[in-house]
């Protein structure tokens, strides 16, 4: 969650109309927000930092608090897509893709064998999948990647992500 400094620790979305409608209305304050999201079936509160759970009056309170610690926030209360459009894809596939090779580079710098280098990239959310010649199991030739559910060949992250490269420096 947000830190006690942020001036918006919740967001939300709001349809675009310019004022509010009786369904938006209550997303002005705390409470209603925290309301609105953890009364939806399938809501779930993944993580949490800095904010007391339990109840919904717990939880818009802590909100409170910490906007109560910036005076100069007007509206704390904000509305924001938190899904993403078809075409932004590419956008957070390159993301990905950044990430993982963020994750080869620190994996690496610990790593002195294959397992370390796997368990290294797995506290950091990617797998890894070793490609075997076919017909040949204990002959390796390609690597991938996978994070948030995207795949990529190690070549595809860049040359020197690809199986052989890696293998001449672990």
């Amino acid at each position: 969650m947000a830190s006690p400094a942020s001036c918006a620790p919740l967001v939300l979305r709001r349809a675009s109309s310019e004022s509010a409608s009786p369904l938006t209305k209550g997303l002005q304050t705390f409470r209603g927000c925290v309301q609105y999201v953890t009364g939806k079936d399938e809501a779930k509160i993944l993580a949490s930092d800095g904010v007391l759970l339990g109840s919904v009056g717990n939880i818009a309170d802590s909100f409170d608090y910490q906007r109560g610690l910036n005076p100069r926030c007007s509206k704390p209360v904000g509305h924001i897509a938190l899904s993403f459009k078809p075409e932004d894809k590419e956008k957070l596939t390159e993301r990905t893709k950044f990430e993982i090779q963020n994750a080869v580079k620190n994996a690496l710098q610990a790593s002195r064998t294959w397992p370390q280098f796997t368990d290294g990239l797995k506290r950091q959310g990617v797998e890894v999948e070793f490609k075997r010649r076919r017909g040949c199991d204990d002959l390796i030739e390609g690597i991938t990647f996978i994070k948030d559910g995207v795949r990529f060949k190690g070549s595809q992250i860049g040359r020197q992500y690809t199986y052989a490269k890696l293998s001449d420096i672990i």
